[in-house]
């Protein structure tokens, strides 16, 4: 056996690999003699079938399967012993059957680019302490307080967002019960989901037992899925020939009531052994929780920009395109069965995207290597965790008696293959971040979250245009590239 490997420009590895047919014959004989045993061909008892007719029957694809694994096994010895590192698993050129009955194989391996950079004073990195105000206390008990209160039910209506039950009745042009008409008892109605300004006033400081006329279609605005359920008809069809006005007599009125600041509510929210027994104690909690939910986001921004100057500090080093280019035009054919194979354009764009999508990968693989940055599964699982909690917190719940669902969906995340490998992701920069903290120089300013979201807010509008610039900039090279490609043609 022959074999070799080599590289080209621009960084594609080549492995190389011959031998000839009698180096396979011991292999094949192997094989032939394990069917024999339970191959079943008719006119001969199962496991008698001679070597001659087996070698005959199914010699070509025996040699090709034996062929195909001695390749694979050399190539395989030869990725190690070259230490090499590929972008994607390799493309295996056909095979061929040489002179003198020699077999050729070849695999190509787009190999990945260098990506090493330094962290160091050299990288200024802003940074931003943001100082939560007493309008963002306010907000935030304003949300808390909302999502853990009840509904009441009440005489009179107090706010736009009640809902009533109670007797609805079809009426004829002159006002009176329509004859045969639409009669539902129980009825629901919200009114705030009304589309029309006019139909909701109707409803504003109504009592139990007022009557109320409005008209349904006009209401919600011709929709006939709404006025299916709110007349209890079975088609939209049937639901859209009611036009009319109808009569409400309001039964009860359910008013939801925001959660009022107390002991009871203290220890409901923050758990019975908290320490929190006042207004003053409880806006200093929100507060602390405000801010260091801000540190954490300020940490997240400050790693963005590392990431982002470090990218541009690195540079977009060449690599095989093209082989990359076959590996997704393949995996594209798999994916996209029945819809016509991509275009060039759209070819052309899945590699630039699979470009920024390797830059990071690399760049962040080759950071965690150099200064050998932990990503256990542990702080995988933590990271996980400390979302989901955050989510909760974010939407008003009190995550105290949640410790089962909390632990249930990090078991659900942990399975979702994309939100591990994000999780992971996420967890590497944190390292990345923590580390450089104290490496780089930071260009600190305190803040507003206001203007803290003004600065989030400027970056990704700067990172679109970049976007977009690259890929006017890329389609421009792209046209001049054909045009040259024409000409020379």
């Amino acid at each position: 056996m022959n074999s070799s490997y080599i590289t080209e420009e621009p960084l594609r590895g080549i492995i190389s690999i011959e031998f000839a047919s009698e180096e396979l014959q011991e292999a094949v004989d192997k094989k032939i003699k394990n069917i024999s045993h339970t191959i079943d061909l008719p006119g001969f008892r199962k496991g008698k079938v001679p070597k001659g007719i087996i070698e005959k029957r199914f010699g070509e694809a025996i040699r090709y399967e034996t062929a195909s694994e001695k390749a694979q096994d050399e190539m395989q010895r030869l990725y190690i012993e070259n230490n090499l590192n590929s972008i994607t698993a390799p493309i295996r050129e056909e095979f061929a059957l040489g002179e003198e009955g020699k077999y050729e194989f070849k695999y190509i391996f787009p190999l990945t680019p260098e990506m090493k950079v330094s962290i160091d004073k050299d990288i200024e990195v802003p940074f931003y302490n943001v100082e939560p105000t007493d309008e963002d206390v306010d907000n935030a008990s304003k949300q808390i307080l909302d999502a853990n209160g009840e509904e009441v039910n009440v005489e009179k209506s107090e706010a736009p967002g009640d809902m009533f039950t109670g007797k609805l009745v079809e009426l004829d042009t002159e006002g009176n019960p329509l004859e045969n008409g639409i009669v539902k008892e129980h009825a629901f109605l919200a009114p705030k989901y009304f589309r029309n300004e006019e139909q909701k006033k109707a409803f504003d400081g109504v009592a139990v037992g007022n009557v109320i006329r409005f008209n349904p279609y006009i209401a919600f605005d011709k929709m006939g899925a709404i006025l299916k359920n709110t007349l209890g008809i079975e088609s939209n069809e049937e639901a859209l020939e009611h036009q009319g006005d109808f009569e409400f007599t309001v039964e009860t009125i359910r008013h939801y009531e925001p959660a009022k600041l107390g002991e009871h509510f203290y220890k409901k929210y923050f758990g019975e052994d908290t320490g929190i027994k006042d207004e003053e104690a409880y806006r200093k909690e929100l507060r602390a929780r405000i801010k260091k939910e801000l540190d954490n986001e300020a940490k997240h921004f400050f790693r963005q920009h590392l990431i982002e100057l470090l990218l541009e500090k690195v540079g977009k080093p060449e690599f095989d395109r093209e082989t990359v280019k076959r590996v997704i035009e393949v995996n594209a054919s798999q994916d996209r069965k029945d819809k016509a194979p991509l275009t060039d354009a759209e070819l052309n764009n899945e590699v630039k995207r699979f470009a920024d999508f390797l830059y990071y990968r690399e760049l962040i693989s080759g950071l965690v290597d150099e200064y050998k940055l932990e990503i256990s599964e542990e702080k995988v699982e933590e990271k996980i965790e400390a979302q989901i909690i955050g989510e909760i917190q974010r939407m008003g719940y009190p995550v105290n008696g949640m410790e089962p669902i909390i632990e249930q969906l990090v078991q659900q995340r942990k399975e979702d293959k994309d939100r591990l490998y994000q999780a992971r992701n996420a967890v590497a920069e944190d390292e990345i971040g923590a580390f450089a903290f104290d490496l780089v120089t930071r260009k600190e300013e305190t803040i507003t979250p206001d203007e803290f979201q003004k600065k989030i807010d400027e970056f990704q509008k700067k990172q679109m245009d970049k976007v977009g610039v690259n890929n006017v900039l890329d389609e421009e090279e792209d046209a001049q590239s054909e045009a040259s490609e024409n000409a020379e043609a």
